[in-house]
């Protein structure tokens, strides 16, 4: 509804429907979209959900410990001590979920190149003048800002 949050379609598609489209796949829902096109601008979106709806995959209970304990090892091996401790400082000082950081960390571990810009927007956000209401909140939108990403 709100077309200033997102003036470019692709901005739209990559940050928002992507993911979704994404999460469906994952679990087993079939259902896909179509852009509506008024001459080359997107003005709708046509969703599609299929009548027969398959069953949802099960989700394996022993997939979130498993990842943390990789997550762990994998953190350990990398011997980054600053990396180690964005990591703790994501979830202390920022707020985030475990999840959310582990996301963060290992992306940053993936592009060295925005190295830089990663741990300047953290000094930015632990030295921000003003009240913070929402932490986690405020945390993601200058990361996702500074390094031109969609964390959640």
């Amino acid at each position: 509804n709100d077309e200033a949050l997102y003036p470019v379609f692709a901005d739209f598609k990559k940050r928002v429907l992507d993911p979704v489209a994404e999460d469906f796949q994952r679990i087993g829902f079939g259902a896909t979209w179509v852009p509506v096109r008024t001459g080359k601008k997107t003005t709708a979106l046509l969703f599609s959900i299929p009548k027969d709806k398959p069953e949802p995959k099960a989700l394996d209970v022993g997939t979130v410990e498993d990842a943390t304990v990789a997550f762990d090892a994998w953190l350990k091996g990398t011997h980054d001590r600053k990396l180690q401790a964005a990591f703790a400082g994501l979830q202390e000082k920022n707020q985030l979920t475990a999840t959310s950081a582990r996301r963060i960390v290992r992306w940053v571990a993936e592009h060295p190149e925005h190295h830089a810009s990663f741990y300047t927007t953290r000094h930015r956000i632990a030295t921000h003048k003003e009240p913070i209401a929402n932490m986690r909140s405020f945390t993601l939108a200058a990361l996702n800002a500074a390094l031109g990403t969609a964390f959640k």
